[in-house]
């Protein structure tokens, strides 16, 4: 809107007609982008639960025995492709750091009794059925709806930092191993922690994957 307000007739304090008061305020309204923030959800939930299927679908694909690696002589030969397919089937068959990541994921967006609904009332609900592994369901006008309301909650439950656990006296709080307590922080935040212990190609350390690839290098 404009700053000050345009009078239409003459006043005791001297602004003629049409002049602009400068002590009248201006208002301003503002509200979340519902629209694009449920749509960046929801590529991201599409997106999560790909990468869980692919996962468990790895983890319990058996071996083809049949086929075995080709040799140089034999890979000048037709139908290469298909064939190293069917030989690489298998590799990760019960491979104990992927049925872990798996496992990590599976419970990024569980939890409490409370956050679990907090999840539900926004649209996010996870199955209930063994066999899809922890596969999310996403309600787009919940979520969108649940963004109007109150942004603010939305936003703490999927992007807070993790903080140091205090008692009700104000002490902090340290496990059995003398580390500082700290919450586990939103879901974003735990997605990131889960994906850069198993999949960061930058720093000292690379993930998991990454080492296990035989990656010496980093890629940034």
């Amino acid at each position: 809107n404009t700053f000050g307000v345009k009078k239409d007739a003459n006043t005791t304090d001297g602004i003629q007609a049409n002049e602009l008061d400068p002590d009248a305020g201006v208002s301003f309204t503002a509200k979340v982008d519902s629209e694009r923030v449920t749509k960046a959800m929801k590529e991201m939930i599409e997106a999560f639960n790909e990468i869980i299927k692919f996962s468990n679908d790895k983890v319990g694909e058996k071996r083809e025995r049949d086929y075995k690696p080709l040799t140089d002589e034999q890979r000048k030969e037709d139908q290469i492709k298909a064939w190293e397919e069917k030989a690489k089937k298998g590799t990760l068959f019960n491979s104990s750091e992927l049925r872990s990541f798996t496992n990590s994921i599976r419970f990024i967006f569980s939890g409490s009794a409370e956050k679990m609904k907090e999840l539900s009332d926004m649209g996010i609900t996870i199955s209930s059925n063994y066999e899809d592994h922890g596969k999310i369901s996403f309600d787009e006008q919940k979520f969108k709806s649940a963004l109007e309301e109150n942004n603010e909650k939305v936003k703490e439950l999927f992007t807070g930092q993790k903080t140091y656990v205090y008692d009700d006296k104000g002490n902090q709080v340290f496990d059995a191993n003398g580390k500082p307590k700290m919450t586990e922080g939103g879901i974003m935040t735990q997605i990131k922690s889960t994906f850069d212990m198993y999949a960061k190609t930058s720093g000292a350390k690379k993930g998991v994957f990454v080492e296990k690839a035989g990656a010496t290098e980093s890629s940034a």
